[in-house]
C-alpha cells in the first residue's frame, strides 16, 4: 500500500485550512494536531484523526493564528494500510494582524486605513484585516484592532492574540 504523495496545505483562512494529497487508496486516513513541539507529535494520543478521507479535505474550527500539523496515510483495505506521509505545518491566519508580524499591535490599525484611504502596506493581510467578516476592510475593523489592543472586547475570540504567537507557546 504506497504512502500518498504531495501533501499540501491550501486555503487557510483564520479557522479552516484545505488538507490536498495525490494516491490510488480505496480510502484515507488524516490526522492534524495543534503543533507544540516534534515530542509531542510522536504521541499518537495526541493526533486528532478523521477516518475515510478524501483528497481535498477540509480542515475546520480550528485556532486563529495557531500552529497545526497534519499527515495522511493511504487505507488499501482490512488489513493493509500505508506508513504515515510527512507531516506537513501551517498556521491559520491570525485575524487583525494585518501587518503581518505575528500578533495584534496599534500598527495593524495603522496599516488597515491605510489600505481604506488608499495608501496600503507592502505587507497587508486582507483576511486577517476583515476583523468584523463583513467582506470590505473598514474603519470599523481599524477599530476593533485599537479595542483589542487597549483592552475593549477582551470576551473576542482575537484578544489572546495580542500575545504575539512566539510568547503564547512559552
Amino acid at each position: 500500500c504506497a504512502v500518498p504523495t504531495d501533501l499540501s496545505v491550501s486555503d487557510i483562512t483564520d479557522n479552516s485550512a484545505v488538507v490536498s494529497w495525490q494516491g490510488e487508496a480505496a480510502g484515507y486516513t488524516l490526522q492534524f494536531m495543534r503543533y507544540v513541539d516534534d515530542a509531542t507529535m510522536q504521541n499518537e494520543t495526541a493526533w486528532t484523526t478523521v477516518s475515510d478521507v478524501t483528497s481535498p479535505y477540509t480542515l475546520n474550527e480550528l485556532e486563529s493564528g495557531a500552529p497545526y500539523v497534519t499527515r495522511v496515510k493511504a487505507v488499501c483495505g482490512a488489513n493493509s494500510e500505508s506508513d504515515w506521509t510527512e507531516a506537513v505545518q501551517f498556521t491559520t491566519i491570525l485575524m487583525g494582524d494585518a501587518n503581518g508580524n505575528g500578533g495584534i499591535d496599534i500598527g495593524d490599525a495603522v496599516c488597515i486605513v491605510n489600505y481604506v484611504v488608499g495608501q496600503p502596506n507592502t505587507t497587508f493581510n486582507a483576511i486577517a484585516a476583515d476583523l468584523n467578516h463583513n467582506g470590505q476592510i473598514d474603519v470599523g475593523d481599524a477599530v476593533m484592532v485599537v479595542n483589542i489592543v487597549v483592552g475593549v472586547n477582551k470576551d473576542t475570540p482575537y484578544a489572546p492574540a495580542m500575545i504575539r504567537k512566539e510568547d503564547r507557546n512559552k
